[in-house]
């Protein structure tokens, strides 16, 4: 990544594994959250496997600059990325735990149950909205989230 970006960019994890589909939140969500704050000067970048293209896509759709690192995005590649991230946007997946090792402000999109619940750790960092249907949080309940909570 560019060293212009170090400090005004948001990583997005849009994505999930196959069996994990319950947890995804909904990529037009991500896409909604991408374009407001990239009408905002920040850069957005977006990581994972070729098999989330998919969750990838709207969000390609509808900012203009992204930081496209689908399919070039290994755990070394997720971690350093979002060490240098202003905050990363994530549901509760594979990459958004390594990302969360890096020590970054996350916002975890969640369902509201035991399993999500344990699977995330508590710290300073690490925030979280829960719903008991992942898809019933709007893109400006995020916002507003990320607002109050001087997210960015």
């Amino acid at each position: 990544l560019n060293e212009e970006y170090n400090n005004k960019f948001i990583l997005l994890i849009p994505g999930v594994s196959l069996s994990g589909k319950k947890k995804q939140w909904n990529p037009t969500y991500f896409a909604e959250i991408a374009n407001y704050y990239e009408n905002k000067n920040y850069k957005i970048c977006v990581v994972g496997t070729k098999d989330d293209y998919s969750s990838v896509e709207p969000i390609l759709h509808q900012c203009k600059n992204i930081i496209n690192a689908i399919d070039s995005s290994p755990p070394n590649v997720i971690y350093s990325i979002a060490r240098k991230s202003s905050l990363v946007i994530t549901n509760d997946t594979g990459p958004g735990h390594v990302a969360s090792l890096s020590g970054a402000k996350i916002l975890w999109i969640l369902n509201d149950n035991n399993i999500s619940k344990a699977n995330i750790k508590n710290d300073n960092n690490q925030f979280k909205i829960f719903s008991s249907e992942i898809n019933k949080i709007s893109s400006k309940q995020v916002i507003n989230f990320i607002k109050k909570n001087n997210l960015l």
